[in-house]
């Protein structure tokens, strides 16, 4: 090991340089120049003597373990526990015919809870990621107790926020006269309290409290269905339903925040507005976008072809449940999603430690053919889960008209593709690349919008589904090819995600 290091780079503490031009910029701004490597330590210079410590540390660094099928599959089904509530609200709605939102009621009022949903979901969504991403920063920095106090403040800014908008459509409602009385209020109230669940939730992904969401889902639909059963009417039962889920998962993060920071005490950032805008614009147009891509073809559904109807918006319970059948196969890719983000990096870690940092060419190679490999694998498991969803929902009787069936079958192509966008955006958040999600998100909403458009107007309201479909295969397909083209230069991508 060459004498005279600086203490930046000899500190038990220090990470690991990332090259010998790593090392000799420590040297440099630490006073060792040319002439000082060469009279002091004979060197012939800066470099080096850099070279010479980080070949040094390049021989004895551990060398990268490959992932066994265990670990693999923990992480798997850790990706599965992130979408748990979709799943045990989608299974137990198939099978008791219970849920938070939604079932059994007329179809007026199916619309206005539709609206509430959607409403709920995107007001919250790009809030949701704006708060796990400073919660998150603030957790990995090893100061829980800012991050316990910057997550309150969020949540208080989403539900300022849920109530703004949703006294903001009220009044738009009352003037325009989209909705009577009755129905804009049973909107307005499932707007207030799903939204207050995602944001209670989103804490709760934060933490990776997943359990607790699931718990937390379980407990509300549990609620529900006892209380309704014993003759309360169905909205009063699902409202005391998501009262116990926000509660619970409140609850849960309030605890899990207090362990974390031994019940130190700390304050929320304050950031000044123009810079938060810039810092946290591409994570809460992320969360936005995508819910405006998950429900721009719904929400196209249901207003088409709606001219001989009482409401401007007529909920299409058949489209629904197609989607909904589908979304079952999407929560199996969710857990492919966090596996595969997991093992990619793993796979990165193991290219540095196998490879000399000369042989750039070689790394980035083996980066692609990882990412490329990983894709081929996921589309026959996509494909055996679609089958295999598509055949439940026949066999259980939920698809039993044409119109589900093909919206089902359609939604299912158009989740596999999701999926793989899903996949790639998260890569691109990883390497500080944001703006390459939106772009690629951006180009399958518009796409979707499109092709629902003028596929529900030219046809069949159910037509929708092929914008999903298309919308979700152009999101796929240009955020890969974004992702082969980066990975050219994967060996540029991971020194600049490190410094």
């Amino acid at each position: 090991m060459p004498t005279g290091l600086p203490n930046s780079l000899t500190h038990k503490n220090r990470r690991s340089p990332l090259d010998a031009y790593d090392v000799a910029i420590h040297l440099e701004v630490e006073g060792v120049t040319d002439q000082v490597a060469r009279s002091l330590h004979g060197f012939d210079g800066t470099l080096a003597m850099a070279e010479a410590h980080f070949v040094r540390r390049s021989v004895n660094r551990p060398k990268g373990a490959r992932p066994t099928a265990r670990q693999s599959l923990v992480q798997y089904l850790r990706g599965v526990a992130f979408a748990l509530p979709v799943l045990i609200s989608a299974v137990v709605m198939i099978v008791f015919s219970v849920s938070l939102w939604g079932g059994s009621i007329p179809i007026e009022d199916a619309a206005a809870v539709a609206i509430g949903t959607l409403t709920s979901f995107l007001v919250t969504g790009g809030i949701v990621q704006v708060m796990a991403w400073r919660v998150l920063f603030f957790l990995t920095t090893d100061d829980p107790a800012t991050a316990k106090a910057t997550c309150w403040l969020w949540q208080r800014r989403g539900l300022l926020s849920v109530l703004g908008f949703g006294m903001l459509g009220w009044l738009m409602n009352s003037y325009f006269g989209w909705l009577p009385d009755p129905l804009a209020r049973l909107a307005l109230g499932f707007h207030i309290a799903l939204g207050s669940l995602w944001l209670a939730s989103g804490a709760l992904y934060a933490l990776e409290g997943i359990l607790w969401i699931g718990l937390a889902t379980a407990l509300g639909l549990l609620v529900t269905g006892t209380t309704h059963l014993l003759g309360v009417g169905l909205y009063v039962s699902q409202f005391c339903g998501l009262a116990i889920a926000v509660a619970v998962s409140q609850g849960a993060a309030y605890r899990m925040f207090t362990e974390k920071s031994r019940h130190r005490k700390g304050k929320a950032e304050k950031i000044p507005l123009a810079r938060l805008a810039h810092t946290a614009a591409p994570y809460f147009l992320y969360g936005s976008l995508y819910y405006c891509f998950l429900f721009a073809d719904r929400w196209i559904a249901w207003t088409g072809k709606t001219a001989s109807e009482t409401l401007p918006i007529f909920f299409r319970g058949d489209y629904e449940a197609g989607l909904d059948i589908a979304l079952i196969a999407f929560v199996f890719g969710a857990g492919w999603v966090h596996a595969s983000t997991h093992a990619f990096f793993g796979a990165v870690q193991r290219a540095l430690s196998e490879l000399a940092p000369t042989e750039s060419g070689r790394f980035n190679e083996a980066i692609r053919s990882f990412y490329l490999t990983r894709i081929l694998f996921f589309l026959p498991f996509a494909l055996a889960v679609a089958v295999a969803v598509y055949a439940g929902g026949v066999g259980f009787g939920v698809l039993n008209t044409f119109v589900m069936r093909k919206v089902a079958v359609l939604a299912l192509v158009g989740f596999l593709f999701l999926v793989v966008g899903l996949w790639n955006a998260s890569l691109f958040f990883a390497f500080s690349l944001p703006f390459h999600t939106l772009r690629s998100m951006g180009l399958g909403l518009a796409a979707d919008l499109i092709v629902s458009y003028f596929g529900s107007r030219m046809g069949h309201y159910s037509d929708a589904v092929y914008g999903f479909a298309a919308g979700a295969f152009c999101f796929a397909l240009w955020s890969t090819c974004i992702c082969l083209r980066e990975f050219s230069k994967a060996d540029h991508l991971q020194f600049a995600a490190s410094v």
